[in-house]
């Protein structure tokens, strides 16, 4: 009969430093019911009475509605009122019957021409599928990732993505496309990852940094790749919805600005360093000076890590190891670089978990990595109401302990490079 080992401290932390409490067989079960839970709550909210509804039961009072209400209103030949913030809002009051609850849309006209189609179906079912459009895309990369179909599912079930689900945003395609850009960039893909990141355009404050990794890294190919599918979206945006969108996009940035310096959209639910800062008392000025400083700091990393391949490698896909380090930087690096980022944006840190489960599984984990992966898939989709529950932020942890994986990882690659040239 086999014994129970005694749980002493020494076998506790003997465990959380290799991670052997975490078994390939816990990980697909815990995916496979988050999954099914995820799915359940989804129908429930759509199909059924939930709190998530207006009082009529016609409406979602999610994030999503600022996407429908912009779609809806551009299929009926209006794309101006998106960019005039009160009259949107107003709109928003008059169709769902509901005051207290309202959303701004702060995208550019590129992310209108990306969702004209859900404007086609009653909000909740639009909703509905717009998740349902992001669940495919994600397992997608995750396939491409992990060859395996399971394995893409556990992408789905982290928490961070249903959290974005629970909203209805973006960031499961966002993620989609950076994770594809990597993957691309991996596999000597370039013009493939420059149309990926110029697809993701729509969003720009998660992608202020590609073009300077791009630039580090001598990828020209991508990045004119990108360049030219960002300036074809716009244009075709252009060609749909005329100029007068555009100025009104650039003439509404003023008031993001000021939604962000004044608290309107609750710092606690951001994830950067200067709204964390803000909460903890700091004036504006201190919180942009660090926030800067931060930034600063990201670039310089970004530098060193993305640099060319050595000339020996550069006909060879990148290691997973190497890619591993690279996604990394770059995408917990941006969350950081960037002030406006709110806590449905962790999602696209799938895709650093992603590249870095994927070179723990061929070279090993490093000590601590997998607990600290773990740490990080369970919690990441709660620092929002931590944030409001205790007054205490603590999102910016979570890419700063990525960050500190990925140069673990780069320091490994160093050694392990010195060794070859030696030997």
């Amino acid at each position: 009969m086999t014994s129970l080992k005694k749980i002493t401290p020494k076998l506790i932390w003997d465990n959380v430093r290799s991670g052997d409490w975490i078994t390939a067989e816990r990980v697909h079960i815990a995916a496979i019911m988050a999954v099914i839970a995820y799915l359940g709550l989804l129908i429930f909210a759509v199909f059924f009475p939930s709190p998530f509804k207006t009082p009529n039961g016609e409406y979602l009072v999610l994030d999503f509605n600022s996407f429908w209400t912009a779609a809806k209103l551009a299929l009926s030949g209006d794309t101006l009122t998106q960019y005039s913030t009160q009259e949107f809002l107003d709109l928003q009051v008059e169709w769902t019957e509901y005051s207290e609850t309202t959303f701004a849309f702060f995208y550019p006209p590129t992310w209108l021409l990306y969702i004209l189609p859900f404007g086609l179906m009653p909000q909740p079912i639009s909703y509905f599928v717009f998740n349902l459009v992001g669940i495919a895309i994600v397992t997608l990369f995750g396939r491409a990732v992990f060859k395996s179909w399971l394995h893409s599912l556990m992408l789905c079930a982290l928490p961070a993505a249903m959290n974005c689900l629970l909203h209805g945003q973006n960031g499961l395609l966002s993620a989609a496309l950076l994770g594809g850009a990597m993957f691309a960039l991996q596999h000597r893909k370039f013009v493939l990852a420059g149309i990926f990141i110029g697809l993701l355009s729509y969003k720009p404050q998660m992608g202020l940094i590609i073009p300077l990794a791009l630039i580090f890294a001598r990828h020209w190919q991508t990045f004119i790749s990108a360049s030219v599918t960002t300036l074809a979206v716009a244009a075709i945006s252009l060609l749909a919805f005329g100029i007068d969108t555009w100025i009104g996009f650039f003439e509404q940035l003023p008031i993001a600005s000021y939604v962000l310096r004044n608290d309107i959209v609750d710092w606690e639910k951001m994830t950067s360093i200067y709204a964390a800062l803000r909460v903890y008392g700091l004036s504006d000025t201190i919180a942009w000076a660090i926030q800067s400083i931060a930034a600063f700091l990201i670039v310089v990393l970004l530098f060193f890590i993305w640099q060319p391949l050595p000339a020996t490698n550069q006909d060879k896909p990148m290691s997973d190891n190497q890619m591993a380090v690279r996604a990394t930087t770059l995408i917990a690096g941006g969350l950081l670089f960037t002030p406006f980022a709110l806590a449905y944006d962790f999602a696209i840190l799938m895709v650093p978990l992603a590249f870095l489960i994927k070179a723990g599984q061929k070279n090993g984990f490093l000590p601590y990595e997998k607990t600290i992966l773990a740490l990080i898939v369970i919690f990441s989709s709660v620092v929002a109401r931590w944030a409001v529950s205790t007054g205490m932020p603590i999102a910016p942890l979570f890419p700063l302990a990525l960050l500190w994986l990925a140069y673990r990882r780069h320091k490994l690659e160093q050694v392990n490079n010195t060794e070859t040239a030696v030997a």
